[in-house]
């Protein structure tokens, strides 16, 4: 009988262990952004930091929005372009879990609605404070980046591991307009060079504000140069 639970207990061990190592296991990986979440956001609060991860997709939430929460109310938004989640709750979920609802016990149930209207109210009086925006957002930039791309390039590179992954920054001018870029981590002439042909193509964003008036501005992204991208962006 001993022997048998001796025997249990190891094979109970090893699985375990090799449950951990597993990146896709989702119990310890919950367990794990949980914990580095709480210490987080508890360390933050008890510094009197508030903070809260908002995605602007579709919100309505700009520059003028976070500006006006600082500002006014020492809150420190950290703004995203889309949510990209999976099905698994993320540090940014689970800090977001802890802090709002502080943040709202102090400020009110409606600080953010009530600010995301007053930083509308301003942006349309021309008075407010934004970035440069794509029409319809960013994923409609990338979309036509995708579209855009020679797929005689996208065969020289087929590995699924191995292919070219260049961040680009765009510089944007206060009409708008994408004037020139940064190609970095690419050392392939033909991407370089096809990048630089797609920026030309690129439609006028919307400019940049800084207390009401235009300004010049950055964006930047990856583009992945692998055909699995371009089916999975230009769709």
């Amino acid at each position: 009988m001993k022997y048998c639970i001796l025997i249990l207990f190891l094979f109970f061990t090893v699985s375990l262990q090799s449950q951990i190592s597993d990146k896709k296991f989702k119990f310890y990986s919950d367990s794990l952004n949980f914990a580095q979440a709480k210490k987080k956001a508890n360390e933050d609060l008890k510094k009197g930091i508030y903070r809260a991860y908002l995605f602007r997709q579709g919100k309505g939430y700009s520059k003028t929005f976070q500006k006006i929460l600082e500002k006014d109310f020492g809150i420190i938004v950290l703004l995203f372009q889309s949510c990209l989640k999976n099905n698994e709750p993320s540090f940014i979920d689970y800090y977001n879990n802890i802090s709002i609802p502080i943040i709202m016990e102090k400020f009110g149930d409606n600080i953010f609605e009530k600010t995301r209207l007053k930083a509308e109210k301003l942006d349309k009086l021309g008075k407010g404070e934004r970035n440069s925006n794509y029409p319809n957002g960013h994923r409609e930039l990338m979309k036509f980046i995708y579209c855009q791309l020679d797929n005689e390039i996208l065969k020289k590179h087929k590995s699924k591991k191995d292919y070219p992954t260049p961040t680009v920054t765009l510089y944007i001018s206060k009409e708008g307009k994408a004037y020139n870029q940064k190609i970095e981590f690419c050392k392939d002439e033909n991407v370089i060079k096809e990048i630089k042909r797609i920026v030309k193509l690129i439609p006028t964003f919307e400019y940049a504000t800084k207390n009401g008036k235009p300004v010049e501005s950055v964006t930047y992204f990856p583009i992945h140069f692998h055909k699995k991208w371009k089916i999975k962006t230009c769709r």
